[in-house]
């Protein structure tokens, strides 16, 4: 009988170094997380003052969830309605820019984003412009809080259920299209026989996805909120913590957006079990497709549809660009103290991407040692299910939460001029790693496949399998990984919300500062220097590490 491929290779460098390190490594983030949370929850606990009745819990949970189901439900509203209309565009060039172009939103910083929100919304924002040119003299639209909230949320979340479903509805055969029109199928009965089939079953995972980040959002419910009536659970844990070290009320509030969090992570761990999350998304097609012939009523609906997004999500990056080019760079471009922050910020960065590139490759290579293997026995699977964990449960604790767990656990031990700087970087590996390993693994199962026979008879293995054979192969999604972890690094205001201070400052903080003290300009000036310097790590990354092929 023939062997499998799994029978007949053995581990990809002969021992199994590389699944040791991968599972250690796993073991430690973990570790590092689990003994963060119990610490805050068990002195949290412990104490008896708490300034947060069980009422005003049940209102912040309440507006955390409704805020979090509203964002993903509209997400998904605008991203169908959008991609019907691209797939419904015979362009293929306008396509790939309207595509690309919506990617910006997943690589820019949240407090960035933020202020070309508030560019365009705002009390002295554009629409706030029109309304004084109509003739109101006071804004109509109350930006701040729920709509402010959910404007963000659209801004980020939009870009990606468009780019899936557009791919899905891509997919669609044309000859199904073409019977649809001998059959005059329209309208919501085309929906529901065409375009539901093809996305029903990315549905739960992406929503889940979605749910997980607006669930947890600090940054953008930091900056929009508009006061406590608005506060979600992460942000009222941070209010709790630095303003009245109030660890009780932290503690509970951490607790109940644990557990949520993972009750989510347990269904989507469930999909990925039936090979949902492979769903390959692809973004152009080059053949041209067959589309429906076009009325009057679907050309206008086609022309709000694209005019609507553009205003929700290609405006406020317009806006950004336009607002920072003011004579309050001169200013910024002069002061010693910002080029301080910039190289701080940049060396936080480049460790923290460091650092996750080769945690990732070592997590992604223990991973593929086991999914490859036909059958799984039970030690197999619980060590899968391992570093599944590992590599998720960062979505499930706050950042507001590790820091100040990690800060209870070690304040006897570590001087705190040292510590802000050390959990900064480890937040920083445990937010990008999801998207590094996924990113590293998907090349190195399909490297296994391709050279795992030809190795063995040639017997190359080891480090020089890796230098000679693997690592040209396996560059470009380096260099892509690392990309998106430098731009991630580099924009995150979680930890740093709770440690920032005039001694330890990086550049999201210096925007929040600014914001705070209601100088736009300034805002405005730095965060277009922070979005120039994002693109120029991943282009550096990408493209001049990761290759032309990156």
């Amino acid at each position: 009988m023939a062997k499998s491929i799994s029978q007949l290779v053995t581990y990809k460098y002969k021992n199994k170094a590389i699944d040791n390190l991968g599972f250690f490594i796993s073991l430690i983030l973990i570790s590092v997380i689990i003994l963060s949370v119990s610490s805050l929850l068990f002195f949290g606990l412990g104490t008896k003052d708490n300034y947060l009745s069980s009422g005003d819990i049940f209102g912040i949970l309440r507006f955390t969830l409704l805020q979090s189901l509203l964002s993903v439900f509209l997400s998904a509203l605008l991203g169908i309605y959008v991609a019907q209309i691209l797939v419904s565009i015979q362009s293929q060039r306008f396509k790939s820019y309207f595509l690309s172009l919506s990617s910006v939103a997943f690589v820019i910083p949240t407090v960035v984003a933020g202020i070309g929100i508030i560019k365009v919304w705002g009390g002295n924002g554009l629409i706030s412009y029109f309304e004084f040119m109509l003739g109101s003299d006071q804004n109509i639209i109350n930006f701040y809080g729920l709509l402010g909230i959910l404007l963000a949320h659209i801004f980020f979340n939009a870009p990606l259920f468009v780019r899936i479903f557009y791919s899905c509805f891509e997919s669609i055969p044309d000859n199904y299209l073409k019977n649809a029109e001998q059959l005059n199928i329209k309208g919501f009965y085309y929906f529901l026989l065409l375009e539901w089939p093809s996305i029903k079953h990315i549905l739960p995972l992406l929503f889940g996805v979605a749910f997980l980040q607006c669930f947890s959002s600090f940054s953008l419910i930091l900056m929009l909120g508009g006061g406590p009536s608005s506060s979600t659970l992460e942000v009222a844990i941070y209010t709790a913590v630095r303003y009245d070290f109030d660890l009780n009320s932290a503690a509970i509030l951490a607790f109940i957006q644990l557990v949520i969090c993972l009750i989510v992570l347990i269904i989507l761990d469930f999909f990925q079990n039936n090979k949902i999350s492979h769903i390959q998304i692809k973004t152009t097609f080059p053949h041209k497709r067959w589309v429906q012939n076009k009325s009057f009523r679907k050309i206008f609906s086609s022309i709000f549809g694209l005019i609507l997004y553009s205003l929700l999500i290609f405006l406020p990056l317009l806006m950004l660009i336009i607002s920072g080019l003011n004579f309050e760079i001169i200013n910024i471009l002069s002061n010693d103290e910002i080029y301080f922050i910039f190289f701080y910020s940049i060396t936080i960065s480049l460790i923290s991407t460091f650092m996750t590139v080769v945690i990732s490759w070592f997590i992604a290579e223990a991973r593929t040692n086991i999914i490859i293997q036909n059958e799984l026995d039970y030690v197999q699977f619980f060590k899968l299910k391992f570093y599944n964990i590992s590599i998720l449960l960062y979505l499930a604790v706050p950042a507001i939460v590790l820091g100040t767990g990690l800060f209870v656990l070690f304040k006897g031990f570590l001087s705190y001029s040292y510590f802000p700087f050390l959990i900064l970087i480890f937040s920083n590996i445990m937010l990008c790693l999801p998207f590094a390993v996924n990113i590293i693994q998907s090349k190195s199962i399909y490297l296994r496949k391709k050279h795992d026979r030809l190795c063995l008879l040639l017997g190359i293995s080891g480090l020089n399998r890796f230098l000679t054979v693997d690592f040209p192969s396996i560059r470009s999604v380096f260099g892509f990984a690392a990309g998106i972890s430098a731009c991630l690094s580099l924009g995150d205001l979680s930890v740093i919300a709770l440690f920032g201070s005039q001694d330890f400052q990086t550049i999201p903080w210096l925007i929040f500062q600014y914001l705070s003290s209601y100088r736009i300009k300034e805002a405005a000036c730095v965060s277009l220097l922070l979005i120039i310097m994002c693109f120029s790590l991943f282009y550096f990354f990408s493209r001049i590490l990761g290759g032309e092929n990156a």
